[in-house]
């Protein structure tokens, strides 16, 4: 008897890859986990974010057997744990991020999981996050991010001056109905305007976005209260591990002197260090430089 109606569900939804999605049963077999874990070191792509996005939790999983070494099926190597998680919380995996913040208590880690749960990321496992953020999340957050501030971590200094309206908030939106995998997700609300966005993946070790984050800090664009020093400050720290485009757009902003003190000879030194390390911008706009200028 023909089923018109699977076909028409077969037509819409697809016919299901094999893999994708959360395993329903745990793997008995580590080298399950091991080759999960060897594949979510891969970008994933939109036509395979969901398996991708299921690795990532097989390699949080892997981490958890290690730190146990999980009824003698793997060796018990807790760093091996630690390093795993590292890199599946640079990914956005949120359990990696909440196992290194309370197992291991790594402080740098407890603020991407909270830039996390303000984005609304959050896994069942890891328990923090919320589909869509609350208005009193970031209240709850503020002495979290005031103390990691005073302890030199830029990006919490930033997002402390941040404008936070969950109903309104480009990253709330852009994460809430991301198909494809969330760095990309999150570059794509940067890119458009949503400091948060940047500062999540400027936390997690993106030197572009810690730019675009100190653009916007500058700009006053999405911000509550002014955070000028702040960003002059992460784009110096930048610019001294060589990162060009910082070195350039801290040149521009001290030209301008506006919002920060002007200073034409650091000004123009800076942009002379971008255009002779090969950041080709910074060579244009030297040469627009009235010559009394340089």
């Amino acid at each position: 008897m023909s089923r018109p109606w699977l076909m028409w569900l077969l037509v819409v939804f697809g016919v299901p890859e094999a893999g994708c999605g959360r395993p329903e049963v745990q793997p008995r077999d580590p080298s399950v986990l091991v080759r999960a874990c060897e594949r979510a070191r891969r970008m994933c792509t939109p036509q395979n974010w969901m398996k991708c996005s299921s690795d990532r939790e097989s390699c949080y999983r892997l981490g958890l057997w290690h730190e146990t070494g999980y009824l003698g099926r793997v060796k018990k190597d807790p760093a091996r744990s630690r390093r795993l998680w590292g890199e599946m919380c640079d990914r956005v995996e949120v359990g990696s991020c909440a196992a290194l913040c309370r197992r291991f208590k790594v402080a740098r880690r407890c603020v991407d999981l909270k830039l996390l749960a303000l984005s609304g990321q959050g896994t069942p496992m890891a328990r923090a996050g919320r589909p869509i953020p609350k208005s009193r999340i970031l209240a709850s957050y503020v002495p979290d991010f005031t103390h990691a501030c005073r302890r030199g971590d830029l990006v919490a200094c930033i997002v402390l001056g941040v404008r936070f309206d969950p109903l309104r908030s480009i990253t709330s939106r852009r994460l809430g109905n991301c198909y494809d995998d969330k760095q990309r997700c999150f570059t794509r609300a940067c890119r458009v305007g949503a400091p948060l966005a940047c500062a999540v993946l400027c936390h997690l070790g993106s030197k572009e976005r810690c730019v675009d984050l100190a653009v916007l800090a500058l700009r006053n664009h999405g911000m509550r209260s002014p955070m000028f020093k702040e960003a002059e400050r992460l784009l110096e720290k930048l610019c001294r591990v060589d990162h060009l485009r910082a070195c350039a757009v801290l040149g521009v902003e001290l030209l301008k002197g506006m919002p920060l003190l002007p200073d034409r000879s650091r000004g123009v030194k800076l942009l002379q260090l971008a255009c002779q390390g090969g950041y080709e911008r910074a060579c244009v706009l030297l040469r627009r430089l009235p010559s009394t200028s340089r």
